[in-house]
């Protein structure tokens, strides 16, 4: 976190907590930078998403710390109201600039989210893709470059509805698209934090498991989408060791993917042996 001191003459001084990266965002900042990503911005005004994303979460921090020094809240809000976007995003850009670098959520803030319709709170998978499973991440990968190529809020849901689950245990019989009228009543702002989320924890695996991902970035045409490449790549990985593709469904998408990168080396090194004696 950083710390900025708001000081007015004849008063307290009142320090102010910002987050310096996206996992130090609460649940209520999230929301607000999902709904402004959202938001369609009136043509020419596209450059004032990114000040009023950082004025919504000064303003919200500046509220609490305001009760937690119990000062009038009448207080705060007339500070507040005084505050315009596009100036503070000039005289603030430093602060949250790391926000416009990369996409970092590689956490959620929250353990569980309530679907409505759905009895039990559905778990958030955790951090870092650290329990995802292979079949929740083959499945995901469809729904994930799909909204890329689109937008279309249908492919949002699905993604969610394949991560946010009752239980997170495999379950060759669970089916996201009979979610999907769960899903559908959940607010759009909640289902984009799932798509940060994912996105970001996608973009980690080619620096964890280079050989697995040919070196790349990761970052394949959402023009054309390849919707069958990770399925690809089960197949690829099926046999004596890891079992059949449901099986391999079954495991953490981290374990199958070390244990491609250790077969991808193995093949790596054999081939350079066979390459050094030729020579």
């Amino acid at each position: 976190m950083n710390t900025v001191t708001l000081t007015q003459p004849g008063k307290k001084s009142l320090n102010i907590s910002i987050p310096a990266s996206w996992n130090e965002l609460s649940l209520h900042e999230l929301r607000r930078v999902a709904l402004h990503q959202l938001m369609p911005y009136p043509k020419g005004a596209e450059e004032l998403r990114k000040p009023a994303i950082m004025l919504d979460i000064f303003k919200y921090r500046m509220l609490k710390a305001f009760k937690r020094q119990i000062l009038a809240k009448k207080r705060a809000a007339a500070l507040i109201e005084k505050m315009d976007a596009e100036d503070f995003g000039m005289a603030q850009a430093d602060l949250l600039k790391w926000m416009w670098q990369e996409n970092q959520l590689t956490r959620l803030p929250m353990a569980t989210i309530k679907v409505p319709g759905i009895a039990q709170p559905c778990k958030v998978p955790a951090a870092d893709f650290n329990d995802l499973l292979v079949g929740e991440f083959e499945d995901a990968e469809i729904f994930f470059a799909l909204f890329n190529s689109n937008k279309n809020h249908d492919h949002l849901m699905q993604l969610a509805a394949t991560l946010l689950k009752p239980e997170r245990v495999y379950n060759k019989h669970y089916s996201a698209d009979k979610m999907l009228p769960h899903f559908n009543r959940m607010p759009a702002d909640l289902l984009f934090i799932v798509y940060l989320w994912y996105a970001a924890c996608r973009s980690l695996l080619p620096k964890l498991f280079p050989l697995v991902y040919g070196g790349g970035a990761g970052g394949e045409s959402v023009t054309a989408p390849d919707l069958t490449a990770f399925t690809k790549c089960i197949h690829a990985g099926a046999g004596p060791e890891n079992g059949t593709r449901e099986q391999i469904r079954a495991l953490p998408i981290k374990e199958f993917l070390f244990d491609m990168q250790l077969k991808a080396k193995a093949a790596k090194d054999l081939q350079a042996e066979m390459d050094a004696v030729r020579r």
